[in-house]
């Protein structure tokens, strides 16, 4: 059995930092009264989720740096890689994980890539991403980008996911009471798979 890299946990954990700030957006566009608010994508969450997973992983041991720069678009025109936007997205050793790199996933490229993926996993030497700060620095500046800091955002996050999970386990335990008792109403003399007491009586 193949013991899991730190590299590989930590993808692990992307994952599972994807899947709560997905949730997060949906949970926010749902409070400010968006009609198609399951529709919500993680655009503009990137400071949020790259703290967020930065925080998983140090609960579990691993010890990524936050960083932040810009994401880069390739120009055909002039053969130069240009800013298209501000971004943050953490760095463990010579890679870089993004979860939020998704929105990107129309960018041009000179390189192999699939931005669409929900954990964006690549060499640190991947000329898209522009960094510029690191660590406390970083998240300094990203605290501008958001009302919230970066530490309520995160607990706002793991709030509304373990509301999440809470609201599915009621939810599930509603239906199987309900057909609980519906099997016992259907279990009932005279009900429906139980022939009356009198059909006994009937002679053939």
């Amino acid at each position: 059995m193949q013991v899991p890299t730190p590299l590989s946990k930590l993808i692990t954990l992307a994952r599972t930092a994807r899947a709560h700030i997905e949730w997060l957006a949906k949970s926010e566009y749902k409070e400010v009264g968006y009609a198609d608010w399951e529709a919500a994508t993680v655009e503009g969450y990137c400071g949020i989720a790259a703290a967020y997973l930065e925080r998983l992983a140090n609960q579990n041991g691993l010890h990524p740096i936050y960083c932040i720069g810009t994401f880069k678009s390739y120009c055909r025109l002039i053969g130069t890689y240009q800013a298209l936007s501000g971004h943050a997205w953490i760095k463990y050793h010579d890679h870089i994980i993004d979860i939020t790199a998704s929105q990107f996933a129309n960018t041009e490229s000179r390189i192999e890539r699939d931005f669409n993926k929900r954990v964006y996993v690549c060499k640190s030497t991947n000329p898209h991403f522009s960094e510029f700060a690191v660590g406390p620095n970083a998240k300094q500046m990203v605290s501008s980008w958001y009302v919230e800091t970066l530490d309520e955002l995160c607990d706002k996050t793991e709030a509304v996911w373990k509301q999440k999970c809470f609201n599915n386990v009621l939810s599930t335990n509603r239906s199987l009471m309900r057909l609980a008792s519906e099997n016992r109403s259907n279990h009932l003399p005279g009900a429906t798979g139980y022939p009356l007491a009198s059909t006994f009586n009937q002679k053939t």
